[in-house]
């Protein structure tokens, strides 16, 4: 599965994640920047079969409908309601468009993904969390969440009976930095509204967006509380309207406590829009409350506003009582640079106006620190990777297992369950040949016992292209054809089938009756190599001076211009790293040296597929390989026909050497008689090692 985090990385707002199989793209969300500098994702441009939205703020849903018409959205019922809402009150035209919706907790389909959408406590109604299944993979998306509002038992549920096996968390930090504290949670944010409007002697303005469904309860509460009535306007009557889809107890314009205070540019929308209102308009004018009854007992109401209301709140300064303004939305929005909320100004002064009791009473719509911790804890996710946030490199300060995506990356989770960036984005046919290795090598890998047992009889099962085939390890036929028993049926090919390939090596003549038997030595080291490997756990012997382990994976590679005799997995502290192995016979040094270059260069192309392929030969996890760290590793056989230049103090005079600083291993086997060539002996001795600068 392919993941590009196209936005959410290192901000708040603008979430825009892209997930991939082979046949499926879809978005996790299609948010709009909240920071005007912020660079917007070209939604336009991205070829998805569908987009999931979490909620309905705009950082989440905004550039939803920049993406192409077919492209189906998946939202809330009562998200979509709200979202409606607010595009009909801003004279904004609702594009017809495919919109599917979504019941919580039930799974469905999109192409490859199985989504199940988690109902999640925020500040704004119908949020989700997703959980995303896919090529054997689970990821769980946060979208925006929080346990202390109305709603926490949600939260506390998912701690308490936490989804399992997840390969991925993308988990939102909003609130690293940020504290909760003054107001932890909303019925503190109640009680400071009932404390402020008590014994008021004016009138006063709570100030918070009315899709705010727990702010407007609050707001509620504290009046009943205090005896005092609750004033709306259109907008806010129709968000609660819509609530009433999903519930009768959250309070409506018709509660005896409430009132509508109607302004002309509201209700020309609801006269230019009849069929989308319907009767609304007819049964908001019976819970009217007039300007002048505001102003004869001010003290009665609390004003349900936003901070554009502020021309309105310049009505009732006097200087016999104050105007309550009671601020209850971000902090940050009042300091300067959120031009883009009319009247942020305006509400900033009045924090040093002495006509306006300027009260801050706000808890946040996400989770803290800590309970972010709790999340995290429960969740377990083998990753876990920061969106949302401006302090992604903290996370791991913080959480385990974190993983940091930059914007704009492409990166593959694996079958193994690692997460490795991605150089390329398209395969070609030299990746196709590595990601059919590597899926012939996790059945290899599996049968070690037997690849144990035909190594004692001079047998190895080499993996090459889609197939598999039995070739000897026999000194006097090293790395040569295998004939079946009588000889009468010619030699033994390959197979797509492992099992047939156990056959067909189980009734084979002996590994050395091949004639003419093939003794170059750089060939008996090979297959003296492979043999050792195959009865030592797949460990290569003689290359203690640099390698802790060095593991067989395959040999024979030709992909493209990956050529090398064997490919193995270095390990040194831990760390893990590819090694491209060449045995050197008469070649020049020079010619070794440009192939293993271009193997590894043309490796790195495709390091996604090439290290899956080594995760599935050894076992490892990608975690724990670098790429990066590769060595190229040449090894002479001591035999008398590697002459000439055949030694490493040679080959460490040619040109070429010191270009492959860090990366280049020299390696040469004792010399061995040349009439009494033995493998055995060969790979009992160590080998000598140079390594370049």
């Amino acid at each position: 599965m392919k993941i590009v985090l196209h936005k959410g990385s290192q901000e708040i707002g603008g979430t825009c994640i892209q997930l991939t199989t082979g046949k499926t793209s879809i978005l996790l969300d299609v948010g709009l920047p909240l920071r005007a500098e912020s660079r917007a994702v070209e939604v336009a441009q991205l070829a998805v079969d569908a987009a999931l939205i979490s909620h309905c703020h705009q950082d989440h849903y905004g550039l939803m409908t920049r993406l192409p018409q077919q492209t189906p959205i998946y939202i809330g019922k009562l998200g979509k309601s709200f979202i409606d809402a607010a595009k009909t009150f801003l004279g904004e035209e609702i594009r017809e468009r495919e919109y599917r919706h979504f019941q919580a907790w039930q799974p469905f389909a999109i192409g490859d993904f199985t989504i199940t959408p988690y109902l999640v406590d925020h500040s704004a109604a119908d949020a989700y969390a997703f959980l995303i299944e896919a090529d054997g993979k689970r990821i769980f998306y946060s979208g925006d969440l929080r346990s202390h509002g109305r709603k926490g038992k949600l939260f506390e549920t998912l701690v308490k009976r936490p989804i399992r096996d997840l390969d991925l968390l993308f988990l939102e930090g909003t609130m690293l930095h940020r504290s909760n504290d003054q107001f932890p949670d909303e019925k503190s944010v109640e009680d400071k509204i009932f404390e402020t409007i008590r014994q008021q002697k004016n009138i006063s303005f709570l100030l918070s967006s009315s899709q705010n469904i727990d702010r407007v309860v609050s707001a509620y509460r504290a009046c009943k509380r205090a005896g005092k009535i609750l004033v709306i306007d259109i907008y806010t009557a129709w968000v609660l309207e819509q609530l009433r889809q999903v519930t009768e107890n959250t309070p409506a314009m018709d509660w005896p406590e409430i009132r509508v205070f109607a302004t002309h540019s509201p209700d020309e929308r609801l006269k230019a829009n009849p069929d989308y209102f319907g009767d609304f308009r007819k049964r908001l004018y019976r819970h009217r409350v007039k300007r002048e009854e505001l102003h004869a007992n001010p003290e009665v109401f609390l004003y349900f506003g936003k901070m554009s209301s502020f021309p309105f709140i310049e009505t009732f300064k006097n200087a016999a009582a104050p105007v309550n303004v009671i601020y209850s939305q971000w902090l940050g929005y009042l300091d300067g640079s959120h031009a883009i909320y009319y009247g942020s100004d305006r509400i900033a002064a009045y924090r040093s106006d002495p006509a306006v009791n300027f009260v801050y009473a706000h808890t946040s719509g996400h989770a803290t620190v800590k309970d972010l911790q709790k999340l995290a804890e429960a969740l377990d996710p083998r990753m876990l990777v920061p969106i949302h946030t401006e302090h992604g490199e903290e996370y791991s300060q913080i959480f385990a297992n974190v993983v940091m995506l930059n914007d704009g990356g492409v990166h593959v989770l694996t079958q193994s369950g690692g997460l490795m960036s991605e150089v390329v984005g398209a395969e070609n046919s030299c990746e196709r040949h590595i990601i059919e290795r590597g899926q012939l090598l996790i059945n290899w890998r599996s049968k070690q016992q037997i690849m144990k047992e035909l190594a004692e009889k001079w047998i190895y099962i080499r993996v090459g292209g889609d197939k598999y085939r039995p070739v000897s390890i026999h000194f006097d036929n090293p790395c040569g054809s295998l004939n079946r028993l009588n000889g009468k049926e010619g030699e033994i090919g390959c197979t797509k089938s492992l099992d047939t390939a156990f056959e067909n090596a189980i009734a084979a003549a002996p590994a050395n009756t091949k004639k003419p038997r093939n003794k170059k030595p750089e060939h008996v080291v090979q297959a003296g190599l492979i043999q050792y490997a195959l009865l030592h756990d797949m460990q290569l012997n003689g290359f203690p001076d640099f390698f802790d382990e060095l593991i067989f994976v395959t040999d024979e590679l030709k992909a493209g211009d990956i050529r090398a005799d064997i490919i193995a997995l270095g390990g040194k502290g831990g760390k893990y790293f590819p090694v491209f192995i060449e045995l050197k016979g008469i070649r020049s040094f020079k010619r070794v040296l440009e192939q293993l270059r271009a193997a590894q260069q043309e490796a790195a192309k495709v390091r996604c597929s090439f290290v899956e392929m080594l995760v599935k030969g050894t076992g490892k996890t990608v975690e724990t390989i670098s790429f990066d760290e590769y060595k190229l590793l040449v090894v002479w056989p001591g035999a008398p026909s590697g002459e000439g230049n055949a030694s490493i103090l040679n080959a460490v005079a040619e040109e070429g050497f010191e270009s492959a600083k860090g990366h280049l291993l020299l390696g040469e086997y004792p010399p061995m008689p040349k009439d009494n060539w033995d493998a055995r002996k060969v790979f009992n001795s160590a080998v000598r090692f140079v390594e370049s600068a």
